[in-house]
């Protein structure tokens, strides 16, 4: 059981060190927008990623980001569930 929890807080420390390096490099990036006052390149919980970008052209160079962290690593997105919400105007011939 010991060797268990050692091995579990290995993996969660090597998921929390990847999470904040790719959330540093997502609030760097020229890609991020603001939400007021606040820069923000996306929110993180547990394993759950929000990325936040006011263009399209932004969005999918913060997803090669986030792409280019988990070839790193070696963990892979769940493409099911991947869902795109646009708040103001959107024409429908644009494709992200």
């Amino acid at each position: 059981m010991i060797s268990l929890l050692k091995d579990l807080s290995v993996e969660v420390l090597s998921l929390d060190i990847s999470v904040h390096d790719l959330a540093v490099e997502l609030l760097n990036s020229q890609y991020r927008c603001r939400v007021g006052r606040v820069r923000c390149g996306g929110v993180f919980q547990a394993d759950e990623i929000v990325v936040m970008a006011l263009t399209v052209n932004s969005l999918q160079n913060l997803i090669t980001i986030c792409e280019e962290y988990s070839t790193m690593w070696r963990y892979q997105y769940n493409a099911v569930r991947l869902k795109i919400i646009v708040f103001g105007e959107f024409s429908r011939k644009k494709n992200v």
